[in-house]
């Protein structure tokens, strides 16, 4: 069986202490980048190439991933905005915005979710207490 230009038993001789062997297999080596350096060549070039394209996918995919959800989490702003201020025929329903649909139930979550954060930021404040401590009767 041929590897590269080389017979199994030259290919065995590097591992044999006989000068001659060693010679063969020396001579096979030189004979293989000789005649198949340039193909060794386009072999590592290609298998460059190949390491390369699923890191690029890879970028690209988060490239993508990071434009879709800055457009969600704006589109879910706008909807939460929208939610709070109904239009003038007071219709309720579904939110669709830039190609994202978002429940009322989701968005109804999310305004509760928003003034809960806005009162306990205001609560935990220093010396929100004394301010609003109720009076005692006189």
């Amino acid at each position: 069986m041929l590897f590269l230009g080389r017979k199994d038993t030259c290919h065995d001789a590097i591992h044999r202490t006989s000068p001659h062997l060693r010679r063969c297999a020396a001579a096979w080596q030189a004979r293989v980048w000789l005649q198949d350096g340039q193909n060794l060549d386009l072999f590592t070039l290609c298998e460059s190439r190949i390491r390369r394209i699923p890191e690029k996918d890879t970028k690209q995919l988060g490239e993508l991933q990071s434009t879709r959800q800055a457009a969600r989490r704006e589109a879910l702003e706008q909807a939460k905005l929208l939610a709070r201020f109904p239009d003038p025929d007071g219709n309720t329903g579904s939110f669709p915005l830039n190609g994202f649909e978002f429940s009322n139930q989701e968005i109804n979550l999310l305004v509760r979710q928003d003034e809960g954060l806005k009162q306990a930021a205001f609560c935990s404040k220093p010396g929100w207490q004394r301010r609003h401590r109720p009076q005692k009767p006189a």
